[in-house]
């Protein structure tokens, strides 16, 4: 491969992915992004950078969304750091005062503020897309997550490293928990940490235990409720909700104090014999939110 995108999101799996390509491709030409939306955890920006200065030589991108309130202009990019990286939502923010709150039936705020944003910082450095494709992009999918593969990655030119070498979430954990410098979050604060991909009992589990982690999200649930609500709003109220089965950051909170909630707990999903219900479905991913 002449040409590599790597999509680092931040995550132990992306971070495995990430220094396997580094070590394997050594001979092309590589092009490492992270795509902050503002709403990351604090300890996932911590953990970028530290792999970014101890396993990848200087070379993650970080890469925020210039969301343009015009309609009909595109949403641009700009490059930061981890000094200057956005922490309470700028981005984001600034997508759903366009586009409205993004949840499961308007999901394109990981297309509005990772793929576009990242494609034309791409183009800047001569990878194109389109009919004259000319890269390879690696996404950081283990192999226990075979299911979540995109079904056009051969016509899109992205490859799986984690899966091609076999990797599953122990191995990633492994090899992360003998680095100085590992997450220091359990898995339902990665990413975004109120992303409405998350089930309900990772999502209820962290506003149980640290509800200001909403502040921002209950803000601009209020402010942009009765904006674009068309053809996905609560049919009860006709306002946008975030969260599945039309729930708000508040029902969030309540569901967590509830005296019988079993809060998230990854070694008990881990464990052999864990029970799934309704509060455990995700949408998409509920760990991280690759591109593609």
């Amino acid at each position: 491969m002449d040409s590599i995108a790597i999509s680092f999101s931040g995550g132990r799996s992306s971070a495995v992915m990430t220094k396997l390509v580094l070590d394997k491709y050594k001979d092309s030409n590589i092009e490492i992004t992270f795509a902050n939306t503002g709403f990351e955890h604090e300890d996932t920006l911590r953990f970028v950078n530290d792999c970014d200065c101890y396993l990848f030589g200087g070379r993650v991108v970080w890469i925020e969304a210039v969301v343009n309130p015009v309609a009909g202009e595109g949403v641009g990019f700009k490059v930061v750091d981890y000094e200057t990286a956005a922490r309470n939502g700028e981005p984001y923010i600034a997508g759903v005062r366009k586009y409205g709150l993004f949840n499961q039936t308007s999901p394109a705020c990981t297309s509005r503020l990772k793929i576009v944003p990242m494609e034309k910082y791409l183009k800047t450095k001569g990878f194109i897309r389109g009919k004259n494709l000319n890269y390879w992009t690696a996404i950081g999918i283990r192999v226990d997550e075979i299911d979540r593969v995109s079904v056009n990655y051969k016509e899109n030119q992205i490859f799986y490293p984690l899966i091609d070498e076999g990797v599953n979430k122990r191995e990633v954990l492994k090899k992360c928990a003998a680095l100085p410098f590992d997450l220091q979050i359990d898995e339902h604060y990665g990413n975004c940490v109120g992303c409405f991909k998350k089930s309900t009992r990772k999502l209820a589990t962290i506003a149980k235990d640290t509800p200001e982690y909403f502040d921002k999200w209950e803000e601009i649930e209020n402010e942009l409720k009765d904006f674009k609500t068309e053809n996905n709003h609560d049919p009860k109220t006709g306002f946008r909700r975030i969260y599945r089965q039309q729930n708000t950051v508040k029902d969030l909170i309540q569901i967590g104090n509830q005296p019988d909630f079993r809060p998230f707990s990854s070694k008990e999903k881990d464990a052999q014999g864990y029970l799934f219900d309704d509060f455990d479905l995700e949408f998409g991913c509920g760990e991280s939110c690759e591109i593609y």
